[in-house]
């Protein structure tokens, strides 16, 4: 039997590159709509650019998939705000679950910050699971 991820929405962060990719990749697959986040930068947390989120988005419609990019950075509670918005914006209706793979080393509560919004949205359209 194939798990199938149909009618569900996965915010992959750190999806350009390595595990995050490879799972963002696999989700699609069995049918989740992807939201790829990846802020672009090495891994000493520089630099910045949407290339390797974009290029994943767009191995994933060429499979027929769906996906959008998206470059928050997941260490500023703003930015994973309106991630979270342009994910309700674009899948409104469908349930979610949020998959993270932070970069940084010991930085500011990137899970905190991604849970605390996807878990107030949520709670008013269908409760997300979360993974690490």
């Amino acid at each position: 039997m194939t798990i199938r991820y149909d009618g569900q929405v996965a915010i992959v962060t750190g999806a350009g590159n390595g595990l995050g990719r490879s799972h963002a990749l696999q989700l699609a697959a069995r049918g989740a709509k992807v939201v790829v986040n990846d802020l672009g930068g090495t891994v000493d947390g520089s630099g910045g650019g949407s290339s390797a989120s974009q290029a994943v988005v767009a191995e994933i419609e060429a499979a027929g998939g769906e996906a959008m990019a998206h470059g928050a950075n997941v260490a500023n509670f703003e930015d994973v705000q309106d991630m979270v918005a342009k994910t309700m914006e674009l899948f409104r209706f469908h349930s979610y679950f949020l998959i993270a793979f932070p970069v940084l080393p010991a930085g500011p509560p990137i899970y905190f910050y991604c849970h605390k919004e996807a878990f107030r949205w949520g709670y008013f359209y269908r409760h997300p699971r979360f993974l690490q």
